[in-house]
């Protein structure tokens, strides 16, 4: 298996996830000021804070094993 291949695609699906996180937390702030008069995007933060350390460990334990298997 190649676990290089794997740790790159696990940094860089961190690096989309934080992006994407901002870019989603955006349009629902500015959604939620213009339905509700309020903002707040402390859930979407919360799932995207989740996702990022799934993806952070992900990364390490198959940056782990790449450096053990060579």
């Amino acid at each position: 298996m190649n676990w290089g291949a794997i740790t790159v695609f696990f940094v860089i699906a961190g690096v989309v996830n934080l992006i994407g996180l901002e870019i989603v937390r955006s349009i629902v702030d500015r959604r939620r000021k213009e339905r509700d008069g309020l903002g707040g995007t402390q859930d979407i933060a919360i799932w995207g804070v989740l996702i990022g350390w799934a993806l952070l460990i992900a990364a390490l334990v198959s940056g782990a094993l790449w450096l053990w298997n060579r």
